[in-house]
């Protein structure tokens, strides 16, 4: 999915930004200290696949948001104000917080996968639970995860949307005037349809041929 291709890419270059300078990661650490605010470690950049340090990645920039964005506002660097424009979009974060809950899932079902203890048969029911659960992501948000902790954080005012009390950026899918009727951007709610359709279709092509064998 291009569109999460391109956010992994902008969390990487987050994560980037303050590994590349120890006076940035000093100020931000100092910033979230003076003023009480949680600032997790961001891990560092690999070029690997592997769901957990994806997921990883992503815990950490949701749970170190209000910091993060904190020293942005205030940074005069022009990366910074690249990376505070990603992090108050509000369908980024919408994107964001459904991917921390999905990858949240999938790793625990890739863990499972790994343990010595696994067997053929013990992947049926594995493969079916994470599938149940991704289909089910769809529609209604992982109960405690980032979606709907997401949702009764956002406070509204004025068909403006606010997440603890910065003003959350909401661009416009279609051009005002040449291509009017073409959208420029696709819907939040479909980007992530299209993942949770993606990797229900990759599980069940994968598993399927163990279910001779079961």
């Amino acid at each position: 999915v291009v569109e999460v291709k391109l956010c992994f890419q902008s969390l990487a270059s987050i994560s980037t930004y303050f590994h590349s300078s120890a006076v940035r990661t000093r100020e931000i650490k100092t910033l979230a200290k003076e003023r009480d605010l949680v600032y997790v470690h961001l891990p560092p950049v690999f070029e690997v696949r592997w769901t957990e340090f994806s997921y990883s990645l992503l815990n950490a920039i949701l749970r170190s948001w209000f910091a993060l964005v904190s020293y942005f506002r205030e940074s005069s660097d022009s990366a910074a104000a690249g990376h505070l424009q990603f992090l108050t979009s509000d369908s980024n974060l919408r994107v964001m917080t459904y991917l921390a809950d999905m990858l949240f899932c999938f790793a625990r079902f890739q863990q499972r996968l790994q343990k010595d203890s696994t067997t053929v048969v013990d992947l049926q029911e594995a493969v079916a639970n994470v599938r149940n659960t991704v289909a089910s992501l769809k529609t209604t948000p992982l109960v405690g995860g980032w979606q709907e902790e997401f949702e009764q954080c956002v406070t509204e005012s004025n068909g403006d949307r606010y997440l603890r009390g910065i003003k959350l950026n909401t661009s416009l899918r279609r051009r005002e005037k040449h291509h009017l009727f073409v959208s420029d951007k696709r819907d939040s709610k479909a980007i992530c349809n299209e993942v949770s359709d993606s990797l229900a279709e990759f599980l069940l092509q994968r598993f399927s041929v163990d279910n001779v064998l079961i």
